[in-house]
């Protein structure tokens, strides 16, 4: 901007030099001593000038352009420069919302986080068994996550199932409840009530299922407290780049636990282990745990092979007094649009008294799946369960074999968090030569 300056006064000399020259010209004139000669060189100064203003105007406009919009340039940089100016100018920030009462709260090692969410499963159900239409809350959840002051992760779910089902009570109970403490790179342990480690579709999310139901044989092995949720301590881990994973622990048996006119008791603890191989894609999260999927919707390349085990010794039920042995395998395997998941699971009541004759049965299930679209899926399943026990749950008829074949088609919406499951099962129920009935359901979930 200096150099413009001195550019605009240089063409003022240059005018005042002008001035100069023609006013010499005169002086000639003022003496009196004037010629032709004199005359002439008067014209031609005139001319000289008239030029030199005109360029002068000019050259002076041009530069008092320049020097205007150098000024205004030097002005914002200035602005932008000054802290001041720039908070002058931002908008009032607004108030804080409602949930900044959860914010991190400080502690020994970091901060308490919390995440809530829920999750709602709302059926339309027929069954021949009833004839009967029903709507109905399959599964409605409230659950919290987050991390406890950088020592441990914690998960919290409360579950209200069956709301208004025909001819079933509602369950109001808590779900899951844990912390899981990292203590080595490859080793995890977890305390509190959360799943026990067997079998992939028990620890499959009810969110995450192929079908909107689990299979016969999970059933009969969560009737008897082998699986499903229950209180315990357990370590966890998935070494070797999450090719190999195992969990361990010991928990308590929440079907054999004596009440008020109980008839269920064991004073023992109960071992359950499970260990898997995968052979492609490893499992992703190292800390991971009964995060298992399904259908993944299309996305990586898994061959997983799972062997589970659970054990418990003393157990009474009435006069009979047994140890109660449970063991399976699993598989799951995916690639691009294709799933495929299979199991097979056995339980055996081997009686500690010669009045009491051992007991046993198992089951199996394959299922499969079709992404034909980002949105739609085909699926399909077949399952069997045998059993040779007076049957502790309710859902499935004792002493006898079922089994189902199911088709379904599953339309994503938004990945597992929005989605329809539809499927029609045919039921051959054979107890006591009684045959059974066919079911047709639909069902809408939202999880968050």
């Amino acid at each position: 901007m200096d150099k413009i300056k001195t550019e605009r006064r240089n063409a003022l000399c240059c005018r005042r030099s002008v001035c100069a020259l023609f006013v010499a010209t005169l002086i000639p004139i003022a003496a009196g001593a004037v010629t032709d000669q004199d005359l002439a060189q008067i014209r031609e100064s005139i001319k000289q000038l008239e030029r030199r203003h005109a360029d002068d105007q000019a050259r002076i406009g041009d530069l008092e352009r320049r020097l205007k919009e150098a000024e205004t340039k030097l002005q914002k940089a200035a602005t932008a420069a000054s802290p001041t100016a720039t908070v002058a100018e931002k908008p009032a920030e607004p108030e804080p919302p409602a949930i900044k009462a959860l914010t991190p709260v400080s502690g020994l090692g970091g901060n308490i986080t919390f995440t809530p969410g829920f999750r709602v499963q709302g059926r339309y159900a027929y069954d021949d068994a009833n004839d009967n239409n029903d709507f109905f809350l399959r599964r409605f959840r409230l659950k919290a996550k987050g991390e406890a002051f950088g020592l441990a992760k914690y998960y919290g779910e409360i579950r209200f199932d069956n709301t208004r089902r025909f001819g079933t009570d509602q369950t109001i109970e808590v779900e899951s409840a844990w912390l899981d403490f990292p203590v080595l790179p490859q080793l995890y342990v977890l305390a509190g009530q959360y799943d026990v480690p067997f079998s992939r579709n028990l620890l499959t999310s009810d969110s995450k299922l192929l079908l909107m139901d689990r299979s016969l044989v999970t059933d009969e092995l969560s009737s008897f407290g082998l699986v499903d949720n229950t209180i315990g301590l357990w370590a966890h881990g998935r070494p070797f780049g999450g090719h190999f994973e195992y969990a361990v622990g010991v928990f308590d048996n929440r079907v054999f636990e004596l009440g008020a006119s109980g008839t269920r008791e064991s004073d023992q603890l109960m071992p359950a282990g499970r260990i898997v191989l995968n052979l492609l894609d490893p499992a992703k999260a190292p800390d991971g745990f009964a995060d298992y999927w399904a259908s993944y919707l299309g996305e990586g390349q898994r061959l997983a092979i799972g062997l589970n085990g659970a054990y418990l010794g003393s157990a009474r039920d009435g006069l009979n007094e047994f140890d109660l042995l449970g063991f399976g395998a699993d598989l799951f395997f995916n690639t691009g649009p294709f799933t495929f998941e299979a199991e097979y699971d056995r339980y055996e009541f081997d009686s500690n008294r010669t009045a009491s004759p051992d007991r046993e049965g198992d089951g199996w299930f394959a299922q499969a799946g079709y992404l034909f679209h980002p949105w739609f899926e085909f699926v399909g399943r077949h399952q069997e369960a045998d059993r040779n026990i007076l049957g502790f749950n309710a859902n499935t008829p004792a002493n006898g074999r079922s089994r189902w074949t199911s088709i379904g088609f599953n339309t994503y919406l938004g990945g597992h968090n929005l989605k329809i499951h539809t499927d029609y099962t045919f039921k051959d129920e054979r107890v006591n030569d009684i045959g059974g009935d066919n079911m047709f359901q639909v069902q809408l979930q939202f999880d968050y």
